[in-house]
């Protein structure tokens, strides 16, 4: 303000560069066993933004671990440097301490931690907890099965040195995946002598020490001349809440070949949905075009573990709407899956890995990535996704870790999803990147990460390499028109995004007139002026917006005169109906007159 009351613009005036202080939190969490007679489960994560100072000049990440998944079992059991200086990008914890931990009552079909959980903070926010309102916070989960105590395949006993009466007794371990040692279990070496007539003279049981363990190999003395020896080994579960092999029920379906993927195929449909029915490749396989859950009736339930691997599945125009690897899903999760190939079709809904999602079902995506190229005919909304068709009524998908690297091909097709092609429930996309070879389709209708009808979806620090939407471009008052129209087709139902590149005179255009045709989407004024002159039009709720529902407006400044007998004229947005609305950086200058 100066003399005279009078208002200045100030212009091309910048501050001064900034280097504002952040929490590097960790990002990306994995965790991935590795099996062996001492499993592990080896923890990674990254930091990012590291040319941005941190609050501390050194901290500690903590890691904690649950081997039930639940928050009473959670345990801190160890923590990494962090320190501004060294830039150090990537974080690698190495848990070593699973089997001496795991209780009674642990272990599903008798040898499977199924919900492993691991969670990592920056340490300076612990006053923050561990949940969701904690930025500085990150989980994720893994499975550990088929532990079973380690047993001994077969072992001989040769004389050490016969005249000392010494014998070495050998052996070898099975080599079985997850037999494991358990300190609370003992291997027993028992050796019983029998005199002439058979009776037992001495009953001897050896526990064998890590060292004898290890070397596979005990001598041990015999004292009675004139007897026979019988030499036994084997191990006693003792305290151990490990079981034996015998008594472990396999948590996952091995899938090395076609076949194996087909049987998978059958299991799924013999389940009926009523159970789980939990897989893992073991290889890298060609699907052919052979779908897991054709139908809703047998939706797939369980964890299905890629391992890493990659699934290659090719569809070419199969004459039916859900076409997808995963045609139904109820409550399930995918996990460490690359999925690649090509699904050609003139019908509805491909979806690079799940079709579609049942209603009330919680389905989890993780550390997935999709490099099919989906070939659609359709002329028109084709609802397709990269990741997942559609997600029904009052379901829950959660996308952590992924990735869609492939393409979406089709010169008439529209109404697409780079990650979800329509969604009534939620979508949670965590930590995840849209990175597509290419698009060829209309942007009609289309969205980025997800098309929301009567659902929601968060988006959790991810990144597009490409947007997959329409952004209509304004630089008239005949496209402003357009806009207006192309806001009425969408009735609501999808965003429609748009950009002014120039001043435009909008006269006495209004966009979502309708209750039904609320404005949704993001409308950015790019720093442009839209002039709006309205002369008593007769309405209640006048403005450049009527109405709008989920929007974004930014970047504008409206002018012009509104001259109204009725009620709510406005400079902007005149009503907000069934959504959140978001304005920013915005300024009328719009003279409101009533009469």
């Amino acid at each position: 303000k100066g003399e005279g009351d009078s208002y200045y613009d100030i212009e091309n005036v910048q501050s001064a560069e900034q280097n504002l202080t952040m929490i590097h939190a960790p990002n990306g969490l994995t965790a991935t066993a590795i099996a062996g007679v001492k499993p592990k489960v080896e923890v990674k994560w990254n930091v990012l933004n590291l040319d941005f100072e941190d609050f501390a000049l050194t901290d500690f990440f903590e890691i904690q671990r649950s081997l039930t998944g639940e928050e009473k079992d959670f345990k801190t059991i160890g923590q990494e440097v962090f320190t501004q200086a060294s830039k150090k990008s990537s974080y690698t914890f190495v848990d070593s301490t699973i089997i001496e931990s795991i209780k009674n009552g642990m272990l599903v079909n008798g040898g499977t931690l199924d919900k492993l959980t691991y969670r990592v903070r920056r340490t300076m926010s612990q006053i923050w907890g561990w949940d969701k309102e904690n930025n500085c916070a990150t989980s994720a989960s893994t499975v550990v099965d088929n532990l079973h105590l380690l047993r001994i395949e077969n072992y001989s006993a040769k004389w050490e040195d016969e005249r000392a009466y010494t014998v070495r007794v050998s052996w070898d371990y099975a080599n079985e995946y997850n037999g494991v040692w358990d300190d609370r279990a003992k291997m027993i070496l028992h050796i019983t002598s029998k005199n002439g007539e058979g009776k037992v003279v001495e009953d001897r049981k050896i526990e064998l020490n890590k060292d004898e363990r290890d070397q596979r190999y005990k001598v041990v003395s015999f004292y009675r001349p004139c007897v026979h020896y019988d030499i036994d080994m084997y191990v006693e579960k003792a305290k151990s809440p490990i079981n034996f092999v015998e008594d472990v029920t396999p948590f996952f379906f091995p899938i090395r070949s076609a076949e194996d993927w087909k049987t998978f195929r059958d299991k799924v449909e013999a389940a009926k949905g009523e159970y789980d029915v939990n897989a893992r490749l073991y290889a890298d396989l060609d699907a052919g075009s052979t779908m897991v859950g054709f139908d809703s009736n047998i939706a797939y339930r369980g964890t299905f573990d890629g391992n890493g691997h990659t699934l290659t599945f090719n569809v070419y125009d199969h004459q039916r709407d859900n076409v997808a690897p995963f045609v139904w899903v109820g409550n399930a999760t995918i996990k460490n899956l690359h999925v690649a190939g090509n699904i050609t079709s003139s019908k509805k809904f491909i979806g690079g890995l799940i079709g579609q999602v049942l209603p009330n079902a919680n389905a989890t995506v993780e550390n997935c990535r999709s490099s099919v190229t989906i070939n659609s005919s359709v002329n028109g909304d084709a609802t397709n996704g990269g990741l997942v068709t559609v997600v029904n009524t009052d379901a829950t998908v959660m996308f952590r870790n992924c990735k869609f690297d492939g393409t979406f091909v089709g010169t008439n097709c529209s109404h697409n999803g780079g990650y979800v092609g329509y969604a009534n429930g939620a979508v949670i996309v965590d930590n995840c990147v849209f990175a597509p070879d290419h698009i060829s389709t209309k942007m009609s209708g289309c969205a980025t990460w997800a098309r929301i009808g009567t659902g929601s979806y968060t988006l959790i620090n991810s990144y597009a390499i490409t947007e997959y939407r329409p952004i209509i471009v304004i630089r008239s008052a005949n496209d402003w028109t357009t806009f207006r129209d192309l806001v009425k087709d969408a009735n609501g139902k999808y965003d429609v995004d748009a950009r002014l590149e120039a001043d435009v005179n909008a006269g006495s255009i209004m966009v979502g007139w309708e209750d039904t045709s609320a404005y949704r989407g993001t409308f950015d004024g790019n720093g442009h002026t839209l002039t709006f002159n309205v002369y008593d039009h007769g309405r209640k709720f006048v403005g450049p917006f009527v109405n709008v529902g989920n929007a974004t407006i930014m970047n504008l400044h409206t002018a012009g005169t509104i001259t109204s007998s009725q009620m709510y004229p406005t400079g902007l947005v005149a009503q907000v109906l069934n959504g959140t609305a978001t304005i920013e950086n915005c300024q009328s200058s719009v003279t409101v007159k009533g009469t």
